[in-house]
């Protein structure tokens, strides 16, 4: 039987290595990923996530974000500025474990894929 590696990595390096043949599966952003690496492509909605006792009347709202280029950031916060909601970016990381515990602890709300903490 063979070994099963999992690699958890922000999308440019995932790409790199789909590029040189070495993933046999990806999950990730299609826009970012080779195009040879795309098979299927499932939309899979964002919600917003936050801990009980977060408060969402505070002012500016705190939020937990991915850092850069994570392609969720834009939309998240024109979902906040268009009805002109002021907001502070309280935490970000590269990781979704660091930014779901972030949410948990309330340090902020966040959005996360639904069925992914949210």
């Amino acid at each position: 039987m063979g070994d099963l590696e999992v690699i958890v990595g922000s999308a440019a390096p995932l790409r790199r290595l789909a590029s040189r043949g070495r993933l046999d599966l990806a999950f990730g952003d299609p826009s970012v990923m080779p195009e040879a690496s795309v098979r299927w492509q499932r939309q899979v909605p964002l919600t917003w996530a936050c801990a009980p006792v977060f408060d969402p009347l505070a002012d500016p709202l705190p939020l937990v974000l991915f850092s850069l280029p994570c392609q969720w950031r834009q939309p998240v916060l024109d979902a906040l500025s268009r009805p002109g909601r002021q907001w502070r970016i309280a935490f970000q990381s590269t990781s979704v474990h660091a930014v779901q515990a972030a949410i948990a602890a309330g340090i902020g709300v966040g959005a996360l894929l639904v069925g992914n903490g949210g």
